[in-house]
Order: C-alpha cells, then structure tokens, then sequence
C-alpha cells in the first residue's frame, strides 16, 4: 500500500514534515518543570486533551490535590502527578520538546527551500505586453 503522497513543500525540503507530539505526552508534560519537578495545573479545558487526561487518571498517573470555584461557577480540579506520573511527565516534556524543535527545523528548512525556489522561478516583466488571447494559464 502507498503512502500518502508529498506535498508541495514536502517535495521542496525533500523529506515529510514530523508530526505534532501526541496528545497524552502534551497533556503529561504540563505537569513537570524544565528542572524535572511536579506542577500542579488545572485539568484540561481543550476538548483534544480530555481523553489522554482520564486515561491519565486511569492510570493512576495524576491525583487531585483540589477542586476551585471561582465567582460560585463550577468547580474545577487541579491536579499533580504521582510518583510514576512524574517520570513519565519528565519523559513525555523530552519527547515533546524533541518533536517541536524538529518541526521547527523542517519549517526553516522549508522556508530556505522557498525562497530559493522563488529566486529560480524567472519573474514576470510588468511591462509586457499582455497576448489578445489573455494570459497562458
């Protein structure tokens, strides 16, 4: 079975754009600090990160320290994670840093490629005159 095909910047760069960080590991590298401590954080109000999050309670990899209510609304919870939470918040914050940093490489990339393509394409003399026919599609 064939892959998806390139796209136009894909072929420029020569290589496919890495994917995003899974959900579960953006969700779990809230709660560590660059220094690889806990963090206490609200839970996820972004519908795309509800799931990894109660399958993160599931598991056991996160506990509630509190529910806040601001102004009377309703309630909300803030979590921490647990002992085994923690390691896998420090390891999914690596993952997730590696991942944004080589997204961030292939869109430099791509934007060198792009300009070197715009340099190679001749441009259009503003001048000339236009055919009877209209311009070439």
């Amino acid at each position: 079975m064939m892959g998806k095909p390139l796209s136009f910047m894909e072929k420029l760069v020569g290589r496919r754009c890495p994917p995003h960080p899974r959900h579960r590991d953006t969700l779990l590298a809230f709660f560590a600090d660059d220094e690889g401590n806990a963090v206490t954080a609200a839970e996820p109000a972004e519908a795309w990160l509800r799931r990894p999050f109660r399958e993160a309670r599931r598991k056991g990899l996160l506990r509630l320290v509190d529910r806040w209510s601001i102004c009377g609304g309703t309630p909300f919870g803030r979590f921490e994670p647990t002992a085994a939470g923690l390691v896998e918040a420090i390891a999914a914050k690596a993952r997730v840093k590696a991942a944004r940093q080589a997204r961030e490489a292939w869109g430099r990339d791509a934007m060198a490629k792009a300009r070197e393509h715009q340099k190679a394409v001749p441009a259009l003399d503003p001048e000339a005159p236009i055919p009877e026919d209209g311009p070439a599609p």
